[in-house]
């Protein structure tokens, strides 16, 4: 199964933040699951992967970039 969710955003200073803050949590998955990210013009493209049976864990990843990307998103809407 495959996920695919992009992100849009007008900043590519916003973009390339959220990106390397999602660096560190690009790496060690449950066994059967990865995640790619990319960006493309003004959007951030997640990808991830994983086999059926770990639907819940596939999820549980997509769930923690979101919150993870949210928080960069206040954090940004604070300073600014």
């Amino acid at each position: 199964m495959i996920i695919n969710t992009k992100i849009k955003l007008d900043d590519e200073k916003l973009i390339n933040s959220v990106i390397k803050a999602l660096e560190p949590d690009n790496i060690d998955f449950p066994e059967n699951i990865f995640m790619s990210i990319s960006h493309e013009k003004n959007m951030i493209i997640i990808k991830i992967e994983c086999s059926y049976e770990k639907i819940l864990s596939c999820r549980s990843t997509l769930d923690e970039v979101l919150m993870i990307i949210q928080s960069i998103l206040k954090t940004f809407k604070n300073i600014r």
